[in-house]
């Protein structure tokens, strides 16, 4: 369990990377392209919930400052962000609730969850200091 958790938090961004760069590249709406996304994000948040250093159980400790929580539950919300991209990626273009999606709305999640993971990638071991 313990070398799946690891290889699910080398795995899970590598093929999050990769299926966005298909996508934006091949300009192509398959369906193996949306599935690679999403086992990517299922596989990322394996890790980020259950895996040994998971922000979920950093962020419950007490003996941490309350900035390392905070960004912690920071990464914990990213996760969170980036399902709704995944939702976003199934759907098909058109209005819903009164909004129009197309095809690339869920890059605007996915950014979200970028901006969020590079500010914590940087803030936490700085904190950690």
């Amino acid at each position: 369990m313990r070398t799946f958790l690891k290889l699910s938090g080398y795995i899970g961004p590598v093929l999050l990377v990769v299926a966005a760069l298909l996508f934006i590249i091949l300009n192509s709406y398959a369906l193996w392209i949306r599935v690679l996304f999403a086992l990517g994000v299922v596989l990322l948040t394996i890790n980020r919930f259950f895996g040994d250093e998971s922000d979920w159980r950093q962020s419950k400790r007490s003996d941490k400052p309350l900035t390392l929580r905070r960004l912690y539950r920071q990464r914990c919300v990213g996760v969170v962000v980036l399902y709704l991209s995944v939702v976003l990626l199934f759907l098909p273009e058109g209005f819903y609730y009164g909004i129009y999606l197309r095809r690339i709305s869920w890059l605007l999640p996915f950014i979200v969850f970028t901006v969020i993971e590079l500010y914590s990638a940087f803030r936490i071991p700085a904190v950690e200091k």
